[in-house]
């Protein structure tokens, strides 16, 4: 048996190579993973009667793997039409409900729920596979009445249940329970609560429909979309595939998948290696209802990561397959995206940006997640809020995590990761972590201190600037606290020629008081470390120890080159989670009084580094680049010996704006930076600019730039970049209505020659 598995499995691995998963690859996969279940079903069993020990405080809690038997069994009746399948179904279906008798009558009345029964299925994941299972096998001629009458009440009890117990709003626990009543009404069209379990259905999914999600979650994302779909297929009603929200959904995901072919980390998630099967149905019922080859492009890259993964063992997982059988269409052929750093996909509900260098497994990728716990769905964000405690997260299954950057990965290495699933305060990210009123222990650690508060802080985002050019994609976003009193602008720079990124965090007091900043970058080793830089690399990707080794080639480079005083280190932080690990967080961190107006800033340079010697020699030509107006602007050189490659950003985006009413409002003169440096042979250089941000490669003979808002650009003295002067209608204090100024021009790149 083990060795047929595993030839089923190779031969599926290498048919592969050439060309997407096939309803056949899929099939394959159940089937080795039924007949492995079903030869150890008597053994799990009978292990579970001897050490189920019954909970009156958690209620009965039946085992998964019959469930999973017996959805495996009717679907290959209803796809092989082999009696022994449903058979086998017909004995589990009826076993499942006997399972009861385990849980001790006393203890049922702890349960205020169990008072008209006990159900024999209070998991909300397991009716919808006893049902299809039902309905596979319904008309295969294996049930005697009393069988049927057996499982018929089975699927009814619990139907009950769900429908006096659930939960409501666009979210993943409605979703399931939303389908499970959907196909207790398909399954007994003529009970007599048929009609009420119907309506119940339609109304706990229509919020679901036709709307966003309240979830941003790599775990339940994969689990709202994949009931939602099979709720669609028991309503019967195939229209909801010409909504608009719908079909984005696809593209937010295809967008969201690392160069690994896995699904990004955000929000709750055990790693990016968990609800593959899921993610792959999902990726072919959007191949098949929109006959696009992208999602099934991302479907197989998927299978083959999954296929590939020493750790995976399609023996336990094969049975999540079925609905990636069921929705997968052959005639699809799979077309490899091209797009490379990309919004995810808008700034009103997806709030993600991915950088991204390409598609190919070493293709380098990063994550920045600016959502917030949103201004839609209030009511169902409440419900859930006054339902069960979410007090560390945003009320939607997410994190703490505004602003957070990662994942970061390259070459198959992960350099950032992103905290899992009870990981979900605002010290577990990659982030700005605020404290007000409190002073940290100068002579302690600093993370005990920020430890003190995890409870979620609701706060507002916004993208500001959103660009990509030759050399250098950038995003602009900001978080506000109003409770609080800040405003942090992350502004990210990719420079691709050197598949590095620049990040500098600039922030604005709003309300008075004494305050704690840290930024805070972990990781979970510590390689080697020298002056305000850190070679760190990740051990494990998730929460269970072990499941995905993370490659050791690559590291990542941390570097703090501002020269000022704040605060540094690198502390450990004991992460209460499944793997309950032992991480690390390098920071720069700051606790002043501060003043309504009072402005800082934070620059890291994120450097992928494959591991060697001598790291420090990869950190040498990078420096501060120093402005006249710190922190108002701020700025790194990369200094080689024949160029000279500048970032700058204007974290002051009002200093521009005249104190009068006049349009255009914004002069050069009030936006104007200056920046200073000295090139390789020792000359000194300047650029002036009231750009918002601006990149510059200069060498002797030309200069390459890119900038965001800018009237001008000025290096040596030299005018790169001016903008047309025109006329404008205005009210003045002298009575003029035409006024000549510069206009603002959004964006630009170019090449000057200077010889």
């Amino acid at each position: 048996m083990k060795r047929l598995t595993f030839l089923l499995v190779f031969l599926t691995c290498v048919t592969f190579q050439t060309r997407g998963a096939t309803k056949s690859d899929y099939l394959n996969v159940i089937k080795a993973a039924r007949n492995n279940l079903s030869a150890q079903y008597q053994q799990k069993l009978s292990g579970w009667e001897k050490t189920y020990i019954p909970d009156a405080f958690s209620g009965y809690a039946p085992p998964s793997f019959p469930v999973q038997l017996v959805e495996g069994d009717g679907f290959l009746y209803h796809v092989t039409g082999q009696a022994m399948y449903a058979k086998e179904a017909v004995k589990v279906l009826i076993e499942i409900g006997r399972l009861r008798t385990y849980f001790p009558a006393a203890y049922r009345s702890y349960q205020k729920e169990y008072r008209y029964g006990l159900p024999p299925m209070t998991n909300f994941f397991h009716l919808i596979p006893y049902i299809r299972s039902y309905l596979w096998i319904k008309s295969s001629g294996m049930m005697t009445p009393d069988q049927k009458s057996e499982i018929e009440k089975n699927i009814a009890q619990t139907a009950d249940y769900v429908f006096r117990f659930h939960e409501w709003g666009p979210m993943n626990r409605s979703i399931l329970r939303a389908a499970a009543l959907m196909a207790a009404s398909k399954a007994l069209p003529k009970h007599p609560r048929a009609k009420l379990w119907r309506r119940k259905a339609q109304e706990l999914a229509a919020p679901s429909l036709a709307k966003w999600t309240i979830e941003d979650a790599q775990i339940y994302n994969a689990v709202w979309l994949d009931g939602l779909f099979m709720y669609i297929d028991f309503a019967g009603d195939q229209t909801i595939w010409r909504q608009p929200v719908r079909h984005y959904y696809f593209e937010y995901l295809l967008q969201l998948q690392n160069p690994l072919g896995y699904q990004a980390e955000y929000g709750d998630n055990h790693g990016f290696w968990d609800q593959t099967a899921r993610y792959m149905a999902i990726y072919e019922r959007g191949a098949k209802e929109y006959h696009d080859g992208e999602y099934k492009w991302a479907a197989a890259k998927m299978w083959r990561a999954v296929q590939k993964d020493p750790k995976n063992n399609n023996i336990q997982t094969g049975l999540s397959y079925i609905n990636a059988y069921l929705w997968c269409d052959d005639s699809v052929r799979p077309q490899e995206p091209t797009n490379k750093t990309t919004e995810v996909l808008e700034e009103l509900y997806g709030k993600k940006v991915v950088f991204r260098s390409g598609w190919d497994p070493d293709a380098t990728f990063l994550l920045l997640n600016y959502r917030n716990g949103n201004e839609y769905g209030k009511v169902p964000k409440d419900y859930l809020v006054n339902t069960i405690p979410i007090e560390t997260e945003k009320p939607d299954h997410g994190h703490s995590d505004e602003n957070n950057i990662g994942p970061f990965m390259t070459h198959k290495t992960v350099l950032l990761s992103v905290p899992s699933y009870f990981k979900r305060a605002d010290f577990y990210q990659n982030k700005i972590v605020v404290r007000k009123n409190e002073m940290p222990d100068t002579t302690y650690r600093l993370l005990p201190f920020l430890r003190r508060q995890e409870t979620y802080r609701m706060v507002t985002s916004q993208k500001l600037h959103f660009y990509t050019f030759k050399h250098a994609d950038v995003t602009r976003t900001r978080v506000t606290d109003s409770n609080l009193g800040y405003v942090w602008d992350r502004v990210i720079t990719y420079l691709k020629d050197l598949n590095s990124f620049v990040v500098f965090d600039g922030i604005k007091i709003t309300k008075p008081g004494l305050f704690t900043f840290a930024n805070l970058w972990h990781t979970q080793k510590i390689l080697n470390s020298g002056k305000h830089w850190y070679e760190s690399r990740f051990l494990n990707v998730g929460d269970i120890p072990g499941r995905w080794p993370n490659p050791g080639k690559w590291t990542l480079l941390t570097y703090f080159p501002e020269p000022d005083r704040k605060r540094e280190g690198v502390e450990f932080v004991y992460n209460w989670s499944f793997a309950k690990d032992l991480d690390f967080a390098m920071y720069r961190a700051v606790t002043d009084s501060m003043k309504a107006g009072d402005r800082l800033c934070f620059t890291t340079v994120l450097i992928p580094f494959k591991h060697g010697p001598h790291p420090e020699v990869k950190i040498k030509p990078i420096s501060y680049l120093k402005s006249d107006n710190y922190p108002n602007g701020v700025g790194v050189k990369i200094v080689f010996p024949k160029k000279t490659i500048l970032v700058t950003a204007r974290m002051n985006l009002e200093m521009e704006y005249l104190p009068y009413q006049t349009r255009p409002r914004y002069t050069y003169k009030r936006g104007r930076i200056g920046y200073f440096w000295k090139d390789a042979a020792h000359r000194s250089h300047r650029m002036d600019t009231d750009a918002r941000w601006a990149y510059a490669e200069v060498s002797n003979d030309k200069i390459n730039f890119a900038f965001v808002e800018a009237t001008k650009l000025l290096v040596d003295q030299k005018e790169i970049f001016s903008s047309f002067e025109n006329s404008f209608y205005t009210f003045v204090s002298d009575g003029k209505l035409i006024h000549p100024a510069r206009e603002k021009w959004e964006c630009w790149e170019d090449t000057v020659k200077l010889k």
